[in-house]
């Protein structure tokens, strides 16, 4: 059966479509644990994370159709952050203050394209 030159164009575009994931880490750097709660602005969805001293852990991932190289905020993407440590100590340091990330961007692929983001916010005992 031959497909008709549509509904294959249409089969390999789709099969080439370009995606952008992001993902926002945190890096304890402190020495006890930290817990995170950060609230996503597009769902409204609390999420919650546990990270070890001396660990880098993702608190939110998202993944989207379109290849974006534009760097997105934390402001951008979450409404509320709280993190405290195990002696229930309050970070002093401002979660949404973009000179506290580090930010990491690669073109992974491409065709279809493909750009992969980072941004780390690190923790250190003196942010407590």
């Amino acid at each position: 059966m031959k497909l008709p030159a549509a509904a294959l164009f249409a089969t390999l575009f789709a099969a080439c479509q370009s995606s952008t994931t992001r993902e926002w880490l945190v890096a304890n750097q402190s020495l006890t644990p930290v817990e995170i709660y950060v609230v996503a602005s597009h769902s409204g969805d609390t999420l919650r994370q546990t990270i070890a001293a001396g660990q880098t852990k993702p608190v939110y991932i998202l993944t989207q159709d379109g290849a974006g190289s534009g760097v997105l905020l934390a402001r951008s993407v979450f409404d509320t952050a709280q993190t405290v440590n195990t002696t229930g100590r309050f970070m002093q340091k401002d979660f949404f203050n973009t000179r506290f990330w580090s930010i990491n961007i690669v073109q992974e692929k491409m065709l279809p394209s493909h750009y992969a983001h980072q941004y780390t916010f690190t923790v250190t005992e003196s942010d407590f």
